[in-house]
């Protein structure tokens, strides 16, 4: 995102501009081609294909699963999940911003059969516009921030809605004089700009939402049937070689398909792909000598090929598999949390 100071006398030439124009004249923020905005509008079209799809199946799939089947693949793919709603909105207790800004992101609602349950998250954000996500993500955000429930960092910082003139959708301004941050509250009130913390946070809300929603679908699509891993939530990774989320077509980035793990490089094109090939060749090749041997030579979280101070990698204690190994702690706990306990547990059955 484009950044820009704006005093008094700075502010004339965008004023003039915004006097001039509306809301419906001007291009809309939600077209910015990278950045947080590309990997929120990447993540939504990646979700509408795999419900249009697999909705049906995934329905079945969490009607026929038990209680703490429920919760064991809840907590599988997010760690530290609030156990229920009013753990985040009670007074006085201290939680991340995060929980704060996606209440809804809790175990009992997602396991219940009402509106709050996982299935009627997809099928309400699957549903609806990247736009009016974000819009009722802001308004929630400026209510957080006006209950001093969040702190406001940036006060005097705001992000530009529209294009106008050499001004683009997405840029943000500091504002160093009172009369300047008074302008901009003119534009917000008009829908022309939002103060920066809001916009920030209303992201990061809708950041939150589906990503979590990505990793359950990548989760049924890997262990329930089998296909290609880690492509519902591939915009979080972006293309290797230009860093796009998507392909051209608007469809989702693709893997490597020589690797053992696809999502080691993912691409947008055959030219990105070709372009990166050189780069990715020796890591392609290495991978495939470790699964015709069976025996992992690097971490299976980081690609790291030694443990953090030099030492050699360690396996899981509980399985002991010399495809499983860790370079530290930290690494085997996102493992743990990701699936391998899954693993772990099928091994000794």
């Amino acid at each position: 995102m484009a950044e820009g100071k704006w005093t008094g006398g700075d502010g004339r030439r965008c004023a003039t501009a915004a006097n001039k124009k509306t809301a419906e004249d001007l291009p809309p923020l939600f077209l910015i081609p990278d950045g947080p905005m590309a990997v929120n509008r990447s993540l939504k079209n990646n979700l509408r294909r795999f419900w249009e799809e697999h909705h049906e199946g995934f329905k079945k799939m969490w009607t026929e699963l038990s209680l703490a089947g429920k919760k064991n693949l809840l907590q599988s793919c997010v760690a530290n999940m609030p156990a229920k709603r009013t753990d985040i909105l009670r007074r006085g207790n201290s939680v991340e911003q995060i929980a704060l800004l996606t209440p809804e992101s809790n175990v009992e609602d997602f396991v219940s059969d009402g509106q709050g349950s996982l299935v009627a998250l997809y099928e309400n954000w699957c549903s609806s516009e990247l736009q009016d996500d974000l819009e009722h993500a802001w308004s929630m955000a400026a209510s957080l921030l006006a209950k001093n429930k969040l702190p406001r960092q940036l006060p005097n910082d705001f992000v530009m809605m529209l294009d106008m003139d050499n001004i683009k959708a997405g840029q943000s301004f500091h504002c160093k004089e009172r009369r300047a941050v008074e302008k901009f509250k003119e534009f917000e009130a008009r829908g022309i700009a939002l103060q920066k913390d809001v916009y920030d946070l209303g992201n990061e809300r809708v950041n939150k939402i589906l990503t979590v929603l990505a990793l359950y679908a990548d989760e049924y699509r890997t262990e329930m049937l089998g296909l290609d891993n880690f492509f519902v939530a591939a915009p979080l990774r972006g293309c290797a070689a230009c860093g796009k989320t998507e392909t051209p077509e608007g469809l989702e980035l693709r893997g490597c398909r020589n690797c053992v793990n696809e999502t080691i490089a993912l691409f947008c094109s055959k030219d990105c792909q070709r372009r990166f090939f050189k780069t990715h060749m020796a890591e392609c090749k290495r991978l495939q000598k470790v699964k015709e041997e069976g025996v992992s030579d690097s971490c299976q979280v980081c690609g790291d090929l030694k443990a953090e101070g030099g030492s050699l990698l360690k396996v899981c204690g509980r399985c002991n598999s010399e495809q499983v190994k860790y370079c530290s702690k930290e690494c085997q706990k996102t493992a743990w949390q990701a699936g391998h306990r899954r693993a772990c547990q099928l091994s000794e059955s």
